[in-house]
């Protein structure tokens, strides 16, 4: 998936350079809980929560998302925690850690996000038939809300 910079221009968007500033390489799963274990659930918060961590290389040219999801339906007998990590190789036009991390942080984010809800929407529909289906997110609002709360 490319994410290109782009200019806004009366007349609709211009493309600066072709050059995507985040090019994902694909995630992986690395933790999955589904329990309707009532000794488990007491682990789960209730409702939904999505807190996405960024990491970059020494170099600034690879970057690692990690996306960790715990959802608890209305205080249902239903827990599920899902953690996956997707890596990106990062534009030499993003120059700095600040520029990096944003761009992770709200694209990378916009990006691994549809996984989360596939993963989850699949395997609750296994369990039966109330599929959960995730909301969609605006991750413009998750970066301002993060920075707002340091």
């Amino acid at each position: 998936m490319l994410i290109y910079l782009y200019e806004y221009k009366m007349r609709g968007y211009v493309i600066l350079n072709n050059d995507p500033i985040i090019d994902f390489q694909g995630y992986k799963i690395q933790n999955l809980e589904y329990t309707h274990d009532k000794k488990n659930l007491s682990k789960y918060e209730d409702g939904f929560n999505l807190n996405p961590k960024v990491g970059i290389d020494e170099k600034l040219k690879h970057g690692i998302v990690t996306l960790s999801v715990t959802l608890r339906p209305n205080h249902s007998e239903l827990g599920i925690k899902i953690e996956i990590s997707g890596e990106f190789n990062i534009s030499n036009s993003l120059d700095s850690k600040d520029k990096i991390a944003r761009a992770l942080f709200v694209n990378g984010t916009a990006i691994m996000f549809p996984y989360v809800r596939s993963i989850i929407s699949m395997i609750s529909g296994l369990d039966s038939s109330n599929t959960i289906l995730l909301p969609t997110i605006n991750t413009m609002d998750l970066y301002k809300d993060k920075n707002e709360h340091k």
